[in-house]
């Protein structure tokens, strides 16, 4: 009865995962940009030297030739990548994002937004 209990739970949450979508805006950066060329080949150049998908010390990013994922440095992702990811629930740019905000790094300064990127990522 448990182990079914559990089945059940794990099917209803991945119906309200795949029902869940991207807004189209989180905190006021869209999240629907497409990434510039010029970010792109940095990315890309990233994440053919990565050798390990499985660290949690970056962002998620796509090999090339939809080879699976491969974590990338944070702090190559443009804005519009990393609230998506943040959205999502993903840490590392929530923190990446909460740290451009507190700056104003590539984004207006908002001490509100990055006080709330510092905490647990909210959708």
């Amino acid at each position: 009865m448990i182990v079914r209990r559990g089945m059940m739970a794990g099917a209803a949450l991945m119906l309200w995962a795949c029902a869940v979508t991207m807004p189209p805006e989180y905190l006021g950066i869209a999240t629907r940009m497409p990434v510039p060329p010029e970010d792109l080949a940095r990315i890309e150049a990233a994440a053919a030297a990565a050798a390990d998908a499985r660290s949690h010390d970056g962002c998620p990013w796509p090999r090339a030739g939809g080879e699976g994922m491969v974590q990338v440095s944070c702090t190559l992702l443009p804005p519009s990548q990393l609230a998506g990811l943040a959205w999502s629930g993903d840490r590392p740019a929530a923190l990446e994002l909460g740290t451009r905000f507190e700056a104003g790094r590539g984004v207006p300064q908002d001490f509100a937004r990055a006080l709330s990127l510092y905490g647990t990522p909210r959708r």
